[in-house]
């Protein structure tokens, strides 16, 4: 590489650290699956002796480990499980240049590197607890790895790449699927393949056989979230079978216009095009294609969730198309203003979308949530939460600092004006209600707002 190409990695990792630590500073981790994940680590501390709190069907359970081994090392909660995001976030960006070069040369992959600096979802989810970042992270070492292999014909670098592919399995599900597109990149020889598979099964292994241990099924996981599934497409059906067809259908594909805006997803779709007419990238460009038809066939079956988090290895494999396209037009005439004037929109776009896209805790939860944390000692009851919106209830549980087994969360509780109190529901002391429509009666009041009132149980 020449000194203008180490200028430009240095100009991205800059800009990605730059507008990481905005974003890091303008948020704090308001999102349920991000608190959620602290709160999983937190009981894993706790009860490290109960195996199910090894075993969370729904999660991956290796971000989970990693947030565990962070807070019991450093401790702050609320601080460190964003550190990791953070870190695996700015780390995602050698591999990932590393990879993108070896498949499409140095100026697309120094485009990319620089587009990725600003891609919105990837800069959001670098300061939540959530486990993409380390998803990512781990899938591009692992390619990286991989072509490492084919290069030097050194089975050691297919271990590594088998580990690292067996770990983002176990961040995300999806991760298996790549584990049999990587395939088409290691070297065609016996004893890289055997070890690559070898090391790349030997979590999903474990996995299958906790699951078939604690829930009898192998592949429980895949059910866990069932319900969530399901009750989200049918919402959708309010606005007609036609609708939620089109909608399932091209919900994905649109997803790399909502991350990167009109124009440069149609650039996208072009470089993805020069890429198969010209035969280049060959497994690349297969492994975006495969993975997004997989997304689509889950999302007809109402198998995977809308949720454009879920995206992000979709978005990180499209960027380089988009990088592609972009050097092609700048052959053409007045192609490079045209392009400096595009990758100006995709900075200032992907910046903005960054930081409105930043979840951020609303006024009423960090006085409420220590309200109730001053108001516990170590010999009270329990504590039930109940929300309109379920999205407050594992934020509100990891900001008060009160240990998760004292939150007793009872299916259908307080879903009426008038609480119905079964015996089993007894060592509930203290209600919080987080709602602006509705109010518990028969209750001691405590403390209020318009949004959250906490009132102690009347005995």
């Amino acid at each position: 590489m020449n000194r203008s190409d180490k200028a430009l990695i240095a100009l991205s990792l800059f800009a990605a650290l730059a507008l990481r630590l905005i974003v890091f500073a303008a948020g704090d981790n308001f999102h349920g699956i991000a608190a959620g994940k602290v709160l999983e680590a937190l009981r894993l501390l706790d009860h490290p002796e109960n195996i199910r709190s090894w075993v969370v069907p729904a999660h991956g359970p290796i971000h989970m480990y990693l947030i565990a081994l962070c807070v019991k090392l450093f401790s702050l909660p609320l601080l460190v499980p964003r550190l990791l995001s953070f870190l695996l976030g700015i780390g995602l960006m050698l591999p990932y240049f590393k990879f993108v070069r070896g498949q499409f040369g140095t100026g697309t992959a120094l485009l990319s590197l620089f587009l990725l600096a600003f891609f919105p979802l990837h800069v959001v989810h670098s300061t939540l607890s959530t486990a993409e970042t380390a998803f990512v992270f781990f899938l591009f070492s692992g390619f990286w790895f991989l072509l490492k292999n084919r290069e030097s014909g050194k089975v050691r670098e297919a271990v590594f790449a088998g580990t690292m592919l067996g770990l983002a399995s176990m961040c995300r599900f999806e991760g298996a699927l790549f584990i049999i597109f990587a395939v088409g990149f290691i070297r065609p020889e016996a004893r890289s393949r055997v070890a690559y598979l070898f090391c790349a099964g030997i979590l999903p292994t474990l996995w299958l056989s906790a699951n078939l241990l604690l829930f009898g099924d192998p592949m429980f996981f895949l059910k866990a979230s069932d319900t969530v599934v399901k009750y989200e497409f049918s919402q959708l059906k309010a606005y007609g079978e036609h609708v939620t067809t089109r909608l399932k259908l091209f919900y994905w594909p649109a997803c790399m216009f909502r991350y990167f805006g009109l124009i440069p997803g149609l650039i996208g779709f072009a470089g993805l095009v020069a890429a198969f007419w010209r035969r280049e990238a060959g497994i690349f460009r297969l492994m975006f294609v495969g993975l997004l038809a997989v997304f689509v066939m889950k999302t007809l079956q109402q198998e995977l969730a809308l949720q454009p988090r879920y995206g992000i290895s979709l978005g990180l494999l499209f960027i380089p198309f988009i990088a592609h396209g972009a050097l092609r037009f700048s052959r053409v005439r007045c192609g490079r203003g045209l392009i400096a004037a595009l990758l100006l929109l995709m900075v200032v776009r992907g910046s903005y979308n960054a930081l409105r896209l930043t979840p951020r805790a609303p006024s009423w939860l960090k006085p409420a949530a220590r309200f109730l944390s001053q108001r516990m000692d170590k010999k009270d009851g329990l504590i039930f939460l109940d929300c309109d919106d379920d999205n407050f209830k594992e934020p509100f549980k990891l900001v008060s600092g009160i240990p998760v087994n004292r939150f007793a969360d009872f299916e259908g509780y307080g879903t009426h004006v008038e609480l119905i109190e079964p015996e089993a529901r007894n060592k509930v002391r203290y209600l919080v209600l987080i709602s602006k429509e509705r109010a518990l009666l028969n209750h001691r009041k405590l403390y209020g707002d318009e949004q959250c009132r906490i009132y102690e149980r009347a005995q």
